[in-house]
C-alpha cells in the first residue's frame, strides 16, 4: 500500500491545481502529464483509496479518544491502570479476530501495542493537568467513551481483515502515510513506530 502526497482538483484555464499540503502550484498540460506517469509509476491508483488508509483513520480515531479517557479519570480520581478491564477488552478484541478470519496470536500482539500506547497517551496527559489541572469533562467514559471505542475496535478488526485480503500485508514503505495519519497529540514516534510494526504482523488464518 502507498499513498502519493498529491491531492488534484480541477482548475479553470486548461490547468491542475496541484496541492502539496504547503503550496499551490498551477500545471500546464504537459508538466500534468509527465506528473501522472510519475505518480503512475510510484504511486498506483488502486492505493489512492487503499483499505489500510481506513485502519490507519481508525487507529488515529480510537486514539484521539484518550485525552478524554484522561479528563475523565482525572475528575473521577481514578488510576490509568485497570488490568481487569485490559484483560476483557484484549479477550473481546482477539476473539472478533477470530471470527474475522485474522490470525489469534499476531492480532493478540497488535492490541497489547494499542492498549500500551493508549495507557502511555493517558499518562502523559495526566502529568499535564498534574501542573495546569484537567480542563472540564465533556464526555463520561462509561456512557460515551467505551461505547464508541468498542465501535472503532470492531470496525478495526473488520478494515484489518478486508485490507490483508484485498492488498495484503503493510510494507516498510507504508510507515510514512502511518505516522502521517496518526498526528496525535501526547502520541510518540516510538509508539507510532511499535503500533505500525505490530499492525504490519498481523495476518490472516491460515486454513491449510
Amino acid at each position: 500500500m502507498s499513498t502519493s502526497i498529491f491531492a488534484v482538483t480541477r482548475c479553470p484555464v486548461d490547468t491542475l491545481l496541484v496541492s502539496d499540503s504547503t503550496r499551490y502550484v498551477y500545471l500546464k498540460p504537459t508538466r500534468l502529464r509527465l506528473l501522472m506517469i510519475v505518480t503512475m509509476l510510484f504511486f498506483p491508483c488502486s492505493s489512492w483509496a487503499s483499505e489500510w488508509s481506513g485502519v490507519f483513520s481508525l487507529m488515529h480515531q480510537r486514539l484521539g479518544w484518550m485525552q478524554a479517557v484522561a479528563v475523565d479519570k482525572a475528575h473521577a480520581h481514578k488510576p490509568i491502570e485497570d488490568i481487569a478491564r485490559e484483560t476483557k477488552v484484549l479477550a473481546s478484541s482477539v476473539a472478533s479476530a477470530q471470527k474475522a478470519g485474522l490470525d489469534a496470536e499476531s492480532t493478540r500482539h497488535f492490541f497489547q501495542t494499542q492498549i500500551a500506547v493508549a495507557k502511555a497517551i493517558q499518562y502523559r496527559w495526566m502529568a499535564e493537568y498534574v501542573v495546569s489541572g484537567a480542563p472540564k469533562s465533556e464526555y463520561s467514559l462509561q456512557k460515551d467513551i467505551r461505547p464508541k471505542l468498542i465501535d472503532l475496535g470492531h470496525s478495526m478488526v473488520a478494515s484489518i481483515a478486508v485490507a490483508l485480503s484485498q492488498e495484503g500485508a503493510l510494507t516498510a514503505q507504508d510507515l510514512t502515510a502511518f505516522e502521517n495519519t496518526l498526528s496525535l497529540p501526547m502520541l510518540h514516534d516510538g509508539d507510532k513506530k511499535a503500533l505500525f510494526e505490530s499492525l504490519r504482523a498481523i495476518r490472516l488464518q491460515d486454513h491449510r
